[in-house]
């Protein structure tokens, strides 16, 4: 009996054993899970941004691509491609510059650089790498290629702003790119649940577009005003009514946003101008 008792607390406590280890192996196992989503979620959120332009910056000048607050996630990755199509006084293809401040405003210093042959003291400076291949001012030379940053930019809850334009600081040049993509890897866009719900009832076409550019109202909501803004903010065109058609021809070549204002508030809708 004393012998079965034996067997019997030791084939308890290794039960007890084995059914812990296998606890501690699920546990194991939904952490690596959620490891793996977390790391896939970061992985595959980014923007895009394309612009066809052709698109001309002078040295040194930069447009605003997103201000406080526009974008969330971290930062890891940019990638660019793009073709010179005309330069003045050596503007090369590889000046086609990113640049992070860490405010809504334009100054030296900012948090991070890629491209340019000039330094604007940024933290973080780095090139693209096509190497030689895009350190030309030849038109059509492309610029492309992917950089990983040393330290990832946190944009949530931050002011950071992304700047797009000409790194090189030279007196009297410029240079001109078209068929620009940008995509910004581990960040999304923040809208507000308003803004995108009402932006979902209106769509925009042509876009990229030319000209004339469309607004479809798949509910029929009343528009009062529509107003096109450029990257930097500025209203640069103003329709009042309940209108179907803007024209944009007048607009130089980049990106803008329109924003159709309703009685039941804003959609916000990013265009092209070719």
């Amino acid at each position: 009996m004393l012998i079965s008792y034996k067997k019997f607390c030791l084939s308890e406590k290794l039960s007890n054993f084995i059914g812990n280890q296998l606890k501690i192996i699920i546990m194991k196992k939904k952490l690596l899970l959620l490891i793996f989503l977390t790391a896939f979620k970061l992985s595959y959120s980014q923007v895009t941004v394309n612009i066809p332009g052709p698109v001309t910056f002078n040295g040194f000048t930069f447009n605003e691509l997103y201000s406080t607050n526009e974008l969330q996630g971290t930062l890891t990755s940019v990638q660019i491609n793009a073709t010179l199509t005309a330069s003045v006084s050596e503007t090369y293809a590889n000046d086609l510059t990113l640049y992070v401040t860490p405010t809504a405003t334009l100054a030296a210093n900012g948090l991070l650089q890629i491209g340019g042959f000039s330094d604007t003291g940024a933290t973080e400076l780095q090139s693209w790498p096509c190497g030689a291949a895009c350190d030309s001012d030849a038109p059509g030379t492309v610029v492309s290629g992917t950089v990983t940053l040393d330290t990832p930019l946190n944009f949530t809850g931050s002011t950071y702003s992304v700047w797009l334009g000409n790194g090189y600081s030279g007196a009297g040049t410029s240079g001109t790119w078209a068929n620009i993509t940008l995509t910004l890897t581990g960040v999304t866009e923040v809208t507000t649940a308003t803004t995108d719900f009402i932006s979902s009832k209106f769509s925009v076409y042509p876009n990229p577009v030319n000209s004339i550019i469309n607004i479809a109202n798949t509910n029929n909501i009343d528009i009062t005003k529509t107003f096109v803004t450029d990257i930097n903010g500025r209203t640069v065109k103003t329709v009042s009514g309940n209108v179907s058609q803007i024209n944009v021809s007048d607009l130089n070549a980049g990106v803008y946003f329109m924003n159709i204002e309703t009685n039941e508030g804003t959609a916000v809708k990013k265009i092209v101008k070719n």
